[in-house]
Parts: C-alpha cells; structure tokens; sequence
C-alpha cells in the first residue's frame, strides 16, 4: 500500500530503491527488481529509474555540491571563459 501510495504522489517524487546486499552474491540486477516493484504498483518505468537512474543523478547532484557548483538546490554556479565575459 505505501508503494502505491508514493507511486501515485502528485508531483512524482523520485524513488530509490537498494537490494541492500552486502555480498556480490545476493546482488539481483536491475531489471528483476524493477519487475518486482512494479507488481507492488509502481510503473514498470519508474521503477526502473529507481535502481538506476535516480542513483545516478543524486550521486551527479552530490559531487556538484562538494564541488562548489550548486551552493543550495536549485542555484548552481557556473564560471565563465576570459574570452566569454566581454
């Protein structure tokens, strides 16, 4: 029910979802845990996204900020060429 619940949350918050192994050999790829949370409600699309693409992007979104580049969400910081400011 809470799977539904955030799947159907308007605007869409973005999921991530974690097989939480510790050994290589309870790891599952990608496309079996996106299938499972997808008979628990959410669009086989996003949860896709969720074991993958959302990772990805907070990871991104992370070492901009230890980076300098985005001092708060939604501002980021970008530093131009000499030859570009005249």
């Amino acid at each position: 029910d809470i799977v539904r619940k955030v799947a159907n949350r308007k605007p869409a918050i973005p999921i991530l979802i974690s097989s939480g192994a510790t050994r290589c050999e309870q790891l599952r790829d990608p496309r079996s845990i996106a299938s499972l949370f997808h008979t628990l409600g959410l669009s086989y699309e996003r949860a896709l996204d969720a074991v993958s693409k959302n990772a990805s992007d907070l990871v991104k979104e992370n070492r901009e900020k230890l980076g300098g580049l985005v001092p708060v969400r939604g501002v980021k910081v970008i530093k131009w060429k000499e030859s570009e400011q005249r």
